[in-house]
């Protein structure tokens, strides 16, 4: 994983070309970069999600309600 590698536009994507674990790299350095961005966080959630990370995705998920509510009720 180079440092000025970003997020594919969809999980799908991200899985053909990187594994669970450099997504999660790279969706923990957007979430770094732009901490209030609720898009950011959703993608972590996805991946963590994924990778069967339940209670981090959780969190995630939790923090992207708070900050966007077209998140409200996929964190119910």
């Amino acid at each position: 994983m180079k440092k000025t590698d970003t997020l594919p536009a969809t999980l799908s994507a991200l899985i053909q070309e990187y594994s669970i674990a450099e997504g999660i790299q790279m969706a923990e350095q957007q979430v770094r970069e732009n901490p209030a961005k609720a898009l950011c966080r959703h993608s972590l959630f996805q991946l963590l999600c994924v990778a069967g990370d339940w209670s981090r995705a959780l969190h995630q998920l939790q923090l992207c309600a708070r900050m966007a509510a077209t998140y409200t009720q996929e964190a119910r």
